[in-house]
């Protein structure tokens, strides 16, 4: 079935049409503004429990990626931080305030 271009107006005002639609007999929309595609389709829901046949990534391939990583403490941040626990006192507080 042809995916079917919808505005966002038309959407709006037809949300439960194209909704029922797509639910019942599996249409696809793809949403428009202005004319330009926004990139957003609404159809029937497709459950994926492995990677997309478009070879993307799994939720645990995703999470394993470097976009997951926590980054480097900056330099010197070791230095700060032996820095500031030296001038703790005794009960643990930073300085004092007079």
């Amino acid at each position: 079935m042809a995916i079917q271009e919808i505005g966002i107006r038309e959407l709006q005002a037809n949300a439960s049409r194209v909704v029922r639609a797509a639910r019942d007999q599996g249409t696809r929309f793809r949403v428009a503004s202005r004319g330009r595609d926004t990139g957003v389709e609404v159809g029937p829901a497709v459950h994926q429990t492995a990677a997309p046949a478009d070879g993307g990534l799994t939720g645990a391939e995703l999470l394993g990626s470097a976009l997951y990583r926590t980054a480097p403490a900056p330099a010197g941040a070791a230095a700060l931080a032996a820095f500031v626990e030296d001038g703790r006192d005794a009960q643990g507080t930073l300085g004092t305030v007079k």
